[in-house]
């Protein structure tokens, strides 16, 4: 025979990977894998070149290709009868080069996914971590994941997900042979890019270092290799959880090469008609191939008995048991997700699931401990079934028990059905047509609607005393609308790291009325969701009846969160007061009325129960968007059934029944004319499937749009439901805030801004002093018209006004290279294009907002007053109509103050003629709280932005400059950016009182050499179409450090 390609063995193994200096599939396999689907590629190419050609040699390599198959990969040739209980499967991978060490350490009860080193298990993972940088003794071959002191895993594989804790990002770490690898390998992400070692001085084998500079004890899931286990040539293995070999029995197999060997065999008959074998194998691989495609796309197994095997995992969505640690106590129910000592799941020795736990009855008024239930889903199993069709169970039980059953159709209908099983029992069949579908609504007699009926009782609520009002620190409870109110963005390099309070979000605008009366603090509140939201615990797309589950996937995405009154209840003394909004998402997921109504109900009578004021909101209306799947009749169904959940609110909360709870009614004040969608919208009332028009507008709010995808607020719905929320806050009792250095439970420090009474004149440039030196100390400008120079020198303002001491104005442009006329480096002031352009790829709709603001001189004029007894920077508004949608401006102020400007890069590119001034204003581990007043009088236009910001920059020459950390009060923070056109601010006249979240400075950066804070007043107007006249006036600007209260 030809001398074989080196990409093949002599014994006809063909190797995946030619690229030995980047390791065989990124990383994922050793050197010299050969796979099931590269032999069975080769073999399929090299067939049908035979067929063409009719090439001897190439049918001859083709037959030595397919033995190599069957002794590797198969085990055995293909029997020439049918195999119905012994397929002809094959497994993935086999060691074609040289042997190799699996990883582990392996555990000593042979279960191979469980190797490795896991966090809770072995005193390995257990690393202390000083500025975030900790020591793995062994040195590691693959660092998995890293994760909280506090985390607990699902289940004892290095993959496994969180039941509790969070996880922590990895900068790099160093492995066993010196590598610096970047990131950790995930459960399908392999081939993280590395610096080889010798080619870096970044530490010694089993560093490991943290994007976040923490100081505590972390769990850290990692592997080594095992010295003494090796794979052999020629031996098959599998890679996950990491190199191992197969347990007994067991058979990986690659779904993909399946079909390929179909192919491969079905052209090798072509090739060889006269060779039988070639048919055999085509029979017993379609065999495989019709059990595969019977189990992926029509399993009618959810559990199959067989032979002990290593995983554990099963096809389930989701298992929890319930119960209660005092039958007594409605504030000691738990429930548990598998593996926990109270329920947990694995395969018995005789092959049966078997579920374990705990067997608890009790008697009412025994204060003993009692399980409630067990349930388990397999939501994503589909089967096809007819009028005749059967379900068999061979289910058992050690105590006489009834088992539910229920299925449901792809649109939605749900039915259910008993059985009883005990100690004896064996199979049991139970034909479709004992399967009901129940009543959902009284008077619903031939059960039209999926769903149960509950009735208006549905349990008895607690009973409780009253309390007087019992503190300042507020939570939020809810869905994407209560998410809406706060938001992070996380730091990208190092820099830009952003909490935010959002436009959208209700509470939002109650603050800005409530002016401090209540603290949401999500900057520096201890996580407690892993979103940075502080105690802001709703989770987009979560439902009622779920808030209360320790681990929710509301959106079917994989991503698990704790339930929000499952977050709460766990944080329950760490705030006083709770505003609270639910619902939507049960009605739009076909629950009935009744159940969503009581879920509620128990949800605000849990926490009022717990001594705190509880502010609950009626559901908001909301167009036929999103109600996916249904048909018209149906969405005004769903519809109806959210006025009966807000009559029922109504009436709970006016029977003065439960104290402490009071009832914010916003649905009529967000509907429109028409009486059902919201302000500004109109539902497609012929299609299903159509999207709402703009119209239905309210008198009072002109064209603005209440819901800016017929579901989530935008900020004119978000305003109307927080001047709702605020006033009945007020009304209830919640107490003016004392002064301006208290705010909810914090207090706050002097203020650190250099001239917070807006003084004119105390700085100016001297003969000797150039105004490059201190360009914020004398209050320079862009768009007011060029600057006006006295005779001895001095700046004396613009032709359009003039500003305070230590603050400048700058006309939004990212493209002027001159600074107010005198020196070089521009003010870089379009904050909505640095803002908008992550998304300009994917929502071009945000082009239209990043244009530099346009407005001649005169079209604003900006002047020092004094507003009820306060100065102030009033601000002016003559704006024509420009077609630009972003006519926009910043005013500023430094702490400490002599900034160059509002994006200061002193001396990034080219050296600097001044100097900055040292700070001494704040230190690394300060706190620091942005607040000012901003008030609209007679203001018309289209106002787009109107956020406060505080930035901390810094500068290490020549390597990073930016802001380091930010806080934004009134964040564009919602979805998709695509709907901006509908994204707009009232301008009724109102003063708002602006508080971005307080924010910790952080660490010191190696090589910095310039810090400092910059408070930034940021508005944008749309006049694409119409202009802008009224007034803005800015007032009680402060920075100030929080000083006691915090964390919180």
């Amino acid at each position: 025979m030809a001398v074989l390609p080196p990409l093949i063995t002599e014994e006809g193994l063909v190797l995946n990977n030619m690229m030995p200096d980047q390791g065989a599939l990124g990383g994922y396999t050793p050197l010299g894998t050969a796979s099931s689907e590269g032999i069975s590629l080769m073999i399929r190419g090299i067939a049908r070149a035979a067929h063409v050609t009719g090439n001897e040699d190439m049918k001859e390599f083709a037959n030595f290709l397919f033995d190599a198959a069957c002794t590797h990969f198969f085990g055995s040739r293909p029997s020439a009868e049918a195999q119905n209980d012994n397929l002809w499967h094959h497994s993935w991978i086999c060691n074609g080069g040289a042997a190799f060490n699996v990883r582990g350490p392996l555990q000593g009860n042979g279960d191979l996914a469980l190797s490795g080193y896991i966090y809770g298990r072995d005193t390995e993972a257990s690393v202390v971590f000083t500025n975030g940088i900790g020591q793995l003794t062994p040195p590691p071959d693959i660092v998995y994941q890293v994760v909280s002191e506090n985390a607990a895993f699902l289940w004892q594989n290095v993959f496994s997900d969180l039941t509790s804790g969070q996880a922590y990002e990895v900068d790099f770490y160093i492995d066993k042979a010196g590598n610096k690898v970047f990131g950790t390998q995930k459960g399908g992400s392999f081939g993280q890019p590395i610096v080889p070692a010798g080619q870096h001085t970044d530490g010694q084998p089993g560093r490991i270092v943290l994007k976040d500079p923490i100081n505590t004890v972390c769990g850290v899931n990692y592997c080594v290799t095992v010295p003494d286990v090796k794979v052999p040539y020629g031996a098959l293995y599998e890679a996950w959880p990491m190199w191992r070999h197969l347990a007994d029995n067991e058979v990986s197999t690659a779904g993909d090469a399946i079909h390929w060997f179909l192919d491969a065999f079905h052209v090798a008959k072509l090739m060889e008609p006269g060779n039988p074998e070639w048919g055999y194998a085509y029979d017993r691989m379609m065999e495989v191939w019709e059990m595969t495609c019977d189990q992926a796309s029509n399993n009618t197994k959810i559990f199959q008995s067989g032979a002990n095997g290593p995983y554990n995992n099963f096809p389930l969505t989701y298992a929890y048991a319930y119960g209660r640690e005092n039958i007594d106590l409605p504030d000691t129910n738990w429930n548990a997700t598998p593996p926990t000592t109270r329920f947990n799941v694995e395969r018995a020795v005789d092959g049966y699931v078997t579920f374990t736990m705990q067997n608890e009855t009790a008697e009412i008024g025994s204060g003993d401990p009692i399980r409630y239930g067990v349930a388990f889903e397999n939501s994503p199993l589909y089967i096809d079934f007819t009028g005749n069709s059967s379900f068999s169970v061979d289910m058992r039980s050690s105590v006489q028990q009834t088992v539910s059953m229920s299925i449901r159709t792809e649109a939605g209908d749900e039915y259910e059905s008993a059985i009883l099983i005990g100690p004896t029992s064996g199979v049991q069949n139970i034909g479709l047509g004992q399967f009901f579908r129940f009543q959902q609504e009284a008077g619903d007699s031939e059960g039209v609607k999926s769903g149960d009926w509950v009735d208006g009782g549905g349990g008895e609520l607690p009973e409780y005393p009253a309390v007087p009002f019992p503190g300042r620190r507020v939570a939020l409870i809810g869905d994407s609308i209560t998410n809406y109110n706060t938001g992070y963005v996380g730091p990208r390099d190092g820099m830009y790291e952003n909490w935010g309070t959002g436009i959208c979000g209700y509470y939002t605008h109650a603050d800005h009325i409530l002016d401090g009366r209540l603290a949401l603090e999500p900057g520096i509140t201890t996580d407690v969701q892993g979103q940075k939201h502080g105690l802001n615990f709703a989770i987009a797309g979560t439902q009622v009846r779920n808030w209360w589950k320790e681990l929710d996937d509301p959106l079917n995405s994989g991503t698990f969160w704790q339930g929000p009154m499952y977050a709460a209840l766990a944080n329950i003394n760490r705030f006083d007061v709770v505003v609270m909004l639910g619902g939507t998402n049960d009605l739009a997921n076909n629950r009935p009325a009744a159940e969503v109504l009581q879920n509620i109900k128990i949800a605000a009578t849990d926490m009022a129960k717990n001594g705190k004021w509880v502010f609950l909101l009626t559901i908001p209306p909301r167009s036929r968007d999103y109600f996916e799947g249904y048909s018209l009749a149906e969405m005004d169904v769903i519809r109806q059934r959210l006025i009966e959940v807000n009559d029922g609110l109504r009436a709970w909360v006016a029977s003065g029944v439960y104290a402490n709870i009071w009832l914010v009614d916003v649905y009529d004040d967000l509907l429109g004319p028409n009486g059902i969608d919201p302000f500004g919208t109109a539902s497609n009332n012929t299609d299903p499937l159509g999207h709402f028009t703009l119209g239905n507008y309210h008198p009072n709010y002109g064209e603005l749009v209440a819901m800016h995808d017929g579901l989530h607020p935008g900020p004119a719905g978000a305003y109307v439901m927080g001047k709702k929320l605020a006033q009945v806050m007020i009304a209830a009792g919640v107490p003016a805030r004392p002064g301006r250095t208290q705010l909810g439970s914090l207090t706050l420090g002097g203020n650190l801004l250099g001239n917070p009474s807006m003084a004119v004149g105390s700085y100016k440039a001297t003969a000797t002093t150039p105004p490059s030196y201190n360009l914020s100390t004398i209050g320079w400008a862009t768009g007011l018209g060029a600057a006006i120079v006295a005779g001895n020198g001095n700046h004396a303002g613009y032709p359009y006004g003039s500003l305070p001491d230590c603050w400048n104005f700058w006309k939004s442009t990212n493209q002027e290279n001159q600074v107010m006329g005198i020196g070089t480096g521009g003010n870089y002031s379009n904050f909505n294009e640095y803002t908008l352009s992550d998304f300009a790829g994917q929502f071009p709709k945000v082009l239209e907002y990043m244009g530099d603001a346009t407005f001649a001189p005169g079209a604003i004029t900006v002047s020092v007053v004094t507003d009820e007894g306060t100065p102030a920077i009033k601000v002016d508004f003559n704006i024509p109509v420009t077609g630009n949608k972003n006519e926009s401006f910043v005013l500023s102020a430094d702490v400490p103050r002599d900034q160059h400007g509002p994006w200061d890069n002193w001396g990034w590119n080219s050296p600097d003629n001044g100097q900055p001034r040292t700070n001494n204003m704040y230190n690394a581990g300060d706190i620091l709280l942005p607040e000012a007043d901003v008030k609209l009088a007679n203001l018309n236009g289209s106002l787009v932005c109107c956020m406060l910001n505080l930035s901390h920059y810094a500068n290490v020459p020549q390597v990073s400059y930016g802001s380091v950390r930010q806080a934004v009060a009134n964040h564009s923070f919602f979805w998709p950016p695509s709907d901006f056109d509908l994204i707009r601010i009232p301008t009724e006249n109102r003063t708002m009182h602006l508080r971005a979240p307080a924010i910790q400075i952080p660490a010191y950066q190696s090589g910095e050499t310039v810090r400092y804070a910059q408070l930034r007043l940021q508005v944008s107007f749309d006049c694409s179409v119409r202009g802008v006249t009224g007034s803005l006036i800015f007032k009680n600007p402060s920075v100030r450090k929080v000083t006691a209260g915090a964390p919180m």
